[in-house]
This record gives structure tokens, sequence and C-alpha cells, in this order.
């Protein structure tokens, strides 16, 4: 019980919704390959991934505000 508050935590950290929640999900499973190799993931790595994930998308977003 104490994995699923932390997994909770770790995704709800920016009072995010329910459906901010499962986009992240779905989009770290896009990337590590599928929902097992999301449920073999660390807490900490799925944190890095969500902090990567964003961290593009804000460079993703000022390069389409430069054009």
């Amino acid at each position: 019980m104490n994995a699923l508050i932390k997994l909770s935590n770790v995704l709800n950290k920016k009072g995010s919704q329910e459906t901010q929640t499962v986009r992240t999900l779905y989009q770290v499973m896009e990337k590590v390959g599928g929902y097992e190799q999301l449920m073999n993931l660390t807490f900490s790595s799925l944190n890095e991934i969500i902090k990567c994930m964003e961290h593009f998308a804000k460079e993703e977003s000022k390069a389409m505000k430069k054009k």
C-alpha cells in the first residue's frame, strides 16, 4: 500500500487531475515500452522520466513560440 501512496504522490505532485495523471502514465508507457516496463520502474526513475518529458515539452513550446 505504501508503494501506491508514493506513486500517487509522484504523479500528483502539481495537483494534477486524474485525466492528467492518466496522460502522464500513458506517455511514460510509450517511452519505456509498455505497462510491464512501467511497473518495473523505481519511483526515482519514473520521476526522472517525467521531469525529462516536461523539460522537452517546455523546449518544444519555446521553439514554437519563436517561429
